[in-house]
């Protein structure tokens, strides 16, 4: 028998038969060449998928294991999905106020700048895009009014905010001979909508004031050769809806304002005296200013009448500095004046350490720094539940202290407070405190569940923000047991276009659980 060629079956086989194994020779082969094609295993992927299951999230690897296989590697974490805050602003009459501005800060951290702004279009709608969860505060009209808003897994829509009634304002602007000042920029600087204006060819202007504390300011003397002094901020009286407001004639002095490296700068300066703010001007590119300065006498010129500093940049590949600028004995016809700006040190250093209700140390406590231009600063306590900070100013601070996210044990803890903390290398101790759970339900007319209500306490806390109730209609609130002027919860909803609102009144924060039937507005 003759050996057959390669690559020929030495077999004779026909018809049907020859077919079929054909079709199977190409299929095996088929699947070999697939297999080679595909990526080797890693034999330690097992394992190592074993060991990042069985061990904790971040947790550290046994030096003697050494180097984590590829297969092994955690993958970072994502951040939150940011959130959209949306609804209307209104007036007293309910119809809507455009062209106001509006600002969401953190849950009712006093004195701390917003963290986002916002201005209301038509029919008073406004809205915070990219809102990170937690909690917030949405104002306007300086805090005339103000909405508690909880961001969690969803947009919040549907806010409604009512301003207080409003009233019509009659400025009238005038020099120091009586004679009406054209062009003068007047403001009501607390109050929304057209609260800012230009006076006529007769000195005067409307504006349109909300709420009963109006005050009135001319914040711009009018463009030209004369130069005229602002007068003081003026509060009306209540009912008070005319003002005449006063400027004084002033003087020129000029100069340059140079950063610490001696590089000119622009920036806003101010003419103060006893305090009050005179006038304002603002250097060009060159460092030069022309100031306006009173007649007799001599003013100061800074570049923050509140003591503080400014932020800014020498050069674009330098950092932002802190600085800070005063000039004071500046006279009348003064020319060449030199403002050198002096950097403000960050040699300041502060610890907090973070106590349980037991006074026993609280790892992973959230520790944050705030100061009146915003947050400065953000540390975890470690192990021993202290948190270290390095290179502060020296400035006025908020220890604001929140528990541990992680710790079950912590759940009924409530958010700790250091107020006016001047960092000097000190320790501060802040020892949390135990709260107490209100929990309670939102019923219809009919005693239904009421699915979707909002509910809130009147009076501000920084652990109880807007609740939107379940399915079930039920809410619960962490408050402070030593709350001695009882709660005033309101709740509202609204259901197939029809309004249904409640609450309660002096609540007792240790009462455990209440209930609220809300009735149909009118």
């Amino acid at each position: 028998m003759t050996q057959a060629p390669f690559g020929e079956i030495p077999l004779k086989i026909r018809g049907p038969a020859a077919v079929a194994i054909a079709l199977l020779l190409a299929l095996l082969i088929g699947l070999i060449l697939r297999k080679r094609a595909e990526p080797r295993a890693d034999p330690e992927a097992p394992r190592a998928a074993a060991e990042k299951a069985a061990s904790p999230k971040g947790a550290p690897r046994d030096a003697e294991a050494g180097p984590a296989p590829e297969g092994a590697r955690e993958e970072p974490e994502k951040p939150p999905a940011l959130r959209r805050i949306s609804g209307r602003l209104l007036h007293a009459d309910r119809t809507g106020a455009e062209r106001c501005g509006l600002a969401l800060t953190l849950a009712w951290t006093m004195g701390v700048p917003p963290v986002h702004y916002a201005a209301s279009g038509a029919e008073g709608a406004f809205a915070f895009p990219g809102v990170a969860p937690g909690e917030y505060r949405v104002t306007a009209a300086f805090d005339a009014v103000s909405v508690p808003v909880e961001v969690g897994a969803a947009d919040v829509e549907g806010l409604e905010l009512v301003l207080p009634a409003s009233a019509a304002v009659l400025a009238t602007v005038v020099d120091a001979r009586g004679a009406a000042v054209a062009g003068a920029r007047v403001a009501l600087p607390y109050s929304p909508g057209d609260s800012a204006g230009t006076t006529d060819e007769l000195g005067r202007v409307r504006l349109t004031a909300v709420g009963d504390h109006v005050f009135v300011a001319v914040t711009a003397a009018p463009p030209g050769d004369r130069r005229y002094l602002l007068p003081p901020e003026v509060e009306l009286r209540p009912g008070q809806r005319e003002v005449r407001l006063v400027l004084a004639d002033a003087a020129l002095a000029t100069g340059v304002v140079l950063t610490p490296r001696g590089l000119p700068t622009s920036l806003l300066l101010h003419t103060v005296r006893d305090h009050a703010i005179l006038a304002s001007t603002t250097s060009d590119g060159d460092g030069h200013f022309e100031a306006s300065v009173p007649l007799d006498g001599t003013a100061s010129l800074v570049i923050d009448v509140g003591g503080g500093a400014l932020a800014i940049r020498e050069e674009e590949e330098t950092e932002f500095t802190r600085v800070t600028g005063r000039l004071d004995g500046v006279r009348a016809g003064d020319r060449d004046l030199r403002l050198r700006l002096v950097a403000v040190p960050r040699d300041r250093a502060l610890s907090v350490r973070v106590e349980s209700p037991a006074g026993k140390p609280v790892a992973g406590a959230r520790v944050e720094l705030i100061e009146d231009a915003g947050s400065l600063a953000v540390e975890e306590t470690d192990a021993v539940g202290v948190a270290h900070f390095e290179k502060l100013y020296d400035t006025l601070l908020l220890v604001d202290v929140t528990r541990p996210a992680d710790d079950p044990a912590a759940a009924d803890w409530l958010t700790g407070r250091v107020h006016r903390v001047t960092p000097a290398g000190q320790e501060v101790v802040v020892r949390l405190r135990e709260g107490v759970r209100l929990r309670g339900v939102i019923l219809l007319p009919d005693g239904e569940p009421c699915i979707g209500a909002h509910v809130c306490p009147t009076i501000k806390r920084a652990d109880c923000p807007l609740t939107t109730v379940g399915e079930d209609g039920a809410f619960g609130f962490l408050l402070d047991p030593d709350d001695q002027d009882r709660l005033d919860f309101q709740a509202w909803a609204e259901i197939r276009s029809v309004k249904y609102s409640g609450g309660l009144r002096r609540v007792d924060p240790r009462a455990g659980s209440v209930t609220i039937r809300l009735i149909r507005d009118p």
